[in-house]
């Protein structure tokens, strides 16, 4: 979770660096071409009341959210049917492709599709989601618009360069970048917090180990918040007291404050079924899937390939504590 939000933040902080220089010097060379910059006074006023942080901004950035999370599913169902129909051993050996590139060239287009096609498929449906679900939004009057941090950074850029040195004396200036610093915390926290739903529901995680997952968290965000937003300055080993909020994380006094009374009274008793019943050295988890319920083990999905020394770990157990930190 911390290297994701770190990876995310990164992100927004290099595409707001780099479009707000940009579009002030293409709205510089534009005004010195053609004697005018590329929005009027009025433009300027509407986009800088419409990112005022009092108003819609922050709906209208959650509502963005969403729709990067529903672009990110698009991608991942893209990179699956790239991956179910083996389209890139189609474009590498198919006869009229490498006629017309090569086979060289036809081999390295399709190692660039299967290494790009969940950013491409990311992209151009995160365009088409932006352009086209306002105006439908619009057209059946449901008011709804859009709050990408990169593009209301850009439209803010472009509004100031219309309006001169005398926007930074203006009060609507200030409200609109506190709205573009909102905007992309909510973009972020959003679209993160479904796709963390989903893989939670995907991988069948119980609420015992929900609560277990969350307790971590919050452990770590205690412990170390600034790993959330800055990068470690070695790849270190997980520290012991990472690894001891683990363990705390698992334990009996943990469990009991982190659950409601009837998970409480089975957790414990199957701790001292499991004390008494386990042999010395043997694995929590094995013992536990060899006592399963038949009903129960056959849902619970295979481990047999699963490597052992694999950074994800098992996922019906708990990973290791190095993986498991968030």
């Amino acid at each position: 979770v911390a290297h994701l939000f770190r990876s995310q933040i990164a992100a927004i902080l290099g595409n707001v660096g780099l479009v707000v220089p940009v579009v002030m010097a293409i709205s510089l060379l534009h005004a010195l071409a053609t004697g005018r910059h590329m929005i009027g006074p009025e433009q300027a006023a509407y986009v800088m009341h419409s990112l005022h942080l009092l108003g819609p901004t922050a709906l209208f950035a959650a509502f963005t959210g969403v729709l990067l999370f529903a672009s990110s599913i698009i991608a991942g169902w893209v990179e699956n049917w790239f991956v179910y129909y083996r389209l890139d051993s189609a474009i590498r050996h198919n006869p009229r492709i490498t006629r017309w590139l090569g086979t060289v060239r036809a081999a390295r287009w399709a190692r660039f599709f299967r290494d790009n096609i969940s950013g491409l498929a990311a992209n151009v449906s995160l365009g088409f989601l932006l352009g086209l679900v306002p105006a439908f939004a619009h057209f059946f009057g449901l008011g709804l618009d859009i709050r990408h941090v990169t593009l209301a950074a850009g439209q803010l850029a472009a509004a100031a360069m219309a309006i001169g040195p005398d926007v930074l004396v203006d009060p609507g200036f200030w409200w609109a970048a506190a709205g573009v610093a909102v905007v992309g915390p909510l973009n972020l926290i959003f679209s993160f917090y479904l796709a963390y739903r989903l893989a939670l529901k995907a991988q069948g995680i119980s609420d015992v180990n929900r609560s277990l997952i969350h307790l971590a968290l919050r452990r770590r965000m205690r412990s170390h918040p600034l790993g959330f937003f800055l990068p470690p300055r070695t790849e270190a080993p997980v520290p012991a007291e990472d690894v001891s909020d683990i363990e705390a994380a698992w334990s009996p006094d943990a469990q009991r404050d982190t659950m409601d009374e009837e998970s409480r009274r089975w957790a414990e008793a199957f701790l001292e079924r499991s004390a008494d019943a386990m042999k010395p050295g043997e694995d929590l988890w094995d013992w536990s899937a060899q006592t399963m319920p038949a009903s129960q083990a056959s849902a619970a999905p295979a481990l047999d390939d699963e490597d052992p020394t694999s950074s994800t770990g098992p996922r019906n157990g708990p990973p290791d504590a190095g993986p498991l930190t968030p």
